[in-house]
């Protein structure tokens, strides 16, 4: 896990008819720690985000601008549980992982960040992988909701276990499904490949 510098991953989101019934084509490449890319083909368009750690931008259909503060937060809150760091978290001196309250018992634990960062993740106590994730999300002027991350279809890539189903629920209700496709682990992403802005789109 440790030797991991880089991912990249495909997807394909179908979100529920309550969150619009649209499907959308996702790819998210990582280069540890901090540096994310996430490109998104929706009906509209496509929108890509980046993210090194501090700052980044969003490209929409309309053109780039910066990464607003809200989207800023999301994107720490993306990087803050990405699998290959979050299950290292016990040897980062800035997060705190603790046994978690609760009828789960020891197959739970809570994992926070120095920034603030939070994640309760419970273990399936069978197989010892995780079962699911449950973290609050800011929304845009409204109160946190509560997102629940159900993992299934753990499959082996380059000795790592890892799962290719997720079910996504807010405040308890399905809201999406994540269908992984491809993750390539170590495949020697450039930083600039992440940052490389889209070409303006022809009028």
């Amino acid at each position: 896990l440790a030797s991991i510098k880089d991912m990249t991953q495909s997807a394909e989101m179908t979100m529920s008819p309550a969150a619009g019934g649209m499907k959308i084509k996702q790819q998210n490449r990582w280069i540890a720690p901090t540096l994310f890319r996430q490109d998104q083909v929706l009906p509209i368009g496509t929108i890509v985000a980046y993210f090194d750690g501090k700052a980044g931008w969003l490209s929409l259909p309309q053109g780039v601008l910066p990464m607003p503060p809200q989207v800023v937060k999301q994107a720490q809150g993306e990087i803050f549980r990405e699998w290959l760091t979050l299950v290292l978290s016990d040897r980062d001196p800035s997060r705190t992982v603790v046994a978690a309250d609760g009828k789960e018992g020891a197959n739970a634990v809570d994992v926070s960040s120095a920034e603030g960062e939070s994640v309760h993740i419970e273990i399936d106590g069978a197989t010892g992988l995780p079962a699911r994730q449950v973290y609050k999300e800011t929304n845009m002027g409204g109160p946190p909701s509560e997102v629940t991350e159900t993992f299934s279809d753990w499959r082996d890539v380059d000795g790592i276990k890892m799962p290719f189903k997720v079910l996504i629920e807010q405040n308890g209700k399905k809201t999406g499904e994540a269908a992984v496709s491809e993750i390539k682990l170590n495949a020697g992403l450039k930083p600039e490949e992440l940052s490389m802005k889209p070409a303006p789109a022809k009028k």
